[in-house]
Order: structure tokens, then C-alpha cells, then sequence
């Protein structure tokens, strides 16, 4: 049924389509982006046609962006037609920006121990150790709370997330070591006691690989060892398999050729023979 021509303005509709994806539990982050740049053209111009969509996309000169716009547009103009509302039923006509994929700096495992060997400031090398351990964000980094690690149980509860949805991650002996060490003579609430801008600084002055890079190593040595791709998620933070297969992509001939190595050793063992 098409809504009469009274239709409230589409930057309303805006609000509902946010409690709509509020309610269903999709990305907080992507919805904010969403937002800011369809409060940009329903502003602009409050009922835009395709040919208005498509000129206010390729106006914009970054593709990446370009494809976030585009997947506004199809977004809300999927929603708003399954509610018969039909001003955007255009929307299946936007294309979507190709991105080219660059090559991802991953921390690997034999880059791990190289910089384990270099003397690093005793806070440094917690971060490092951090980072490979659990494969944190920077920002979840810097939001760990002292009272939160568990090295009974070698876990540390993440409560600050990406998607706000708290979790536990996983720490090895090592980074249990230092943590030890550093809470030994610690008194704060917050675990690093540095912002995430001050963390991406110290690695930076250390010439050390950057969050991200310490993020997609973990997923792909996780992997490596033989984790399932559910669990790499699970710690991970991810709502989904998507961004584990983009971080691990250039590797997962790697990961496979381990994997398989496993369970032919495994069975080998096995083998009453």
C-alpha cells in the first residue's frame, strides 16, 4: 500500500528507520554513518529522485565513502518500501562503489617474537603483548579496567566494545607475565592507564605495527592454530564472518596448509597402527 502524499519528511522517517535497526541489533557504528550522511541529503533535498541519489554520489570524490553513501541509500530505501512507503523504491537501482582492496600490514608470528627479543619500556611491551593475546581494538585497549583481569582463568572481560555488546577474551602465558608484573605496582582503574591516541603514539614512536595490524595478525595465527572461525569472531568482537575472511583473505592459503598439517598429524597419533 503506498503512503498518501502527506508522508511525513524522509528525515523522520530517518529516526524511525534508526529505532528499526536499534530494535534488530545491527552495528551502532554503521547506523551513525548511515545517519550523518542521509541527514545530509534528505536536508539537501527532502524527496530526491534516483537521478538526485546518483548525482550526490558521484559528487563525492572518495570511493569508500561513495560506497558507505550508497549502502545508506539502499539501506533505507529497502526499509522504507517493505513499509510501503514507495518515495525510495528506486533505491534497488543504486550501485555500489567497487573499492580496491590494498594489501593489510598482519603482524606475523615470526615478527612477533623479533620485536619480543627488542628491550621495550615495560608498558610497551604489555601493549605488545596485549595486542597479540587478544587481538583488542585500540580503543578497547585503552577502556580495559584493572579489575577486570581474571589471570586465574588467563581471561580478561572487554567491556567497552565496538558494538557494545561486552566480551571475554583470551590471554597467553606471556601476556599473563606482564601482566602480572604490571599490576604488582599499578593502582589505577583503567588497566594501560594511556588513551587510545596516546597507544597509537607510543607504537608509532617505537617504529612497532600499528592496532590494526596487531588485530589482523591475531586473527590469522588464531586461525593458524587451528581456532574455528566461529570462535576468532566470538573473541574477536565481530557480529559476523565477514571482517574475519577480510582480515585473513591474503592468507588463507596459509591457514589451510596449517590447518590440514594438524589433522594429519592428529590422526597419525590416532592411528592404532
Amino acid at each position: 500500500m503506498k503512503k498518501p502524499s502527506g508522508s511525513a519528511p524522509l528525515t523522520v522517517c530517518l529516526e524511525r528507520f534508526s529505532a528499526h535497526w536499534a530494535i534488530i541489533d545491527r552495528a551502532s557504528s554503521t547506523l551513525k554513518e548511515y545517519k550523518r550522511h542521509l541527514n545530509q541529503l534528505f536536508t539537501a533535498i527532502p524527496t530526491p529522485t534516483v537521478l538526485d541519489a546518483e548525482s550526490w554520489l558521484a559528487a563525492e570524490p572518495s570511493v569508500s565513502v561513495r560506497r558507505m553513501k550508497g549502502r545508506a541509500i539502499r539501506a533505507i530505501g529497502k526499509w522504507l518500501t517493505k513499509s510501503g512507503d514507495t518515495r525510495l523504491s528506486w533505491w534497488v537501482l543504486i550501485p555500489l562503489a567497487k573499492e580496491i582492496e590494498k594489501e593489510q600490514p598482519t603482524v606475523t608470528r615470526a615478527e612477533y617474537l623479533e620485536i619480543r627479543a627488542i628491550d621495550l619500556p615495560s608498558l610497551v611491551r604489555l601493549i605488545v603483548e596485549l595486542l597479540w593475546s587478544t587481538g583488542v581494538r585500540r580503543g578497547e585497549l585503552a577502556a580495559l579496567l584493572t579489575k577486570d583481569v581474571n589471570l586465574d582463568n588467563r581471561t580478561i572481560l572487554v567491556r567497552k566494545t565496538k558494538n557494545d555488546e561486552p566480551r571475554y577474551v583470551p590471554i597467553n602465558d606471556e601476556a599473563a607475565v606482564e601482566l602480572e608484573r604490571h599490576l604488582q605496582t599499578h593502582r589505577g582503574s583503567l588497566l594501560i592507564g594511556q588513551s587510545s591516541e596516546a597507544i597509537r603514539k607510543l607504537l608509532r614512536r617505537w617504529n612497532l605495527p600499528s592496532s590494526h595490524a596487531w588485530r589482523r595478525g591475531w586473527a590469522v595465527d588464531s586461525l593458524t592454530l587451528g581456532m574455528n572461525e566461529v570462535n576468532v569472531r566470538t573473541a574477536g568482537g565481530w557480529r559476523s564472518g565477514a571482517m574475519v575472511a577480510r582480515y585473513t583473505k591474503k592468507h588463507k592459503q596459509q591457514v589451510a596448509m596449517a590447518q590440514f598439517r594438524q589433522l594429519r598429524s592428529s590422526t597419525k597419533r590416532d592411528d592404532p597402527a
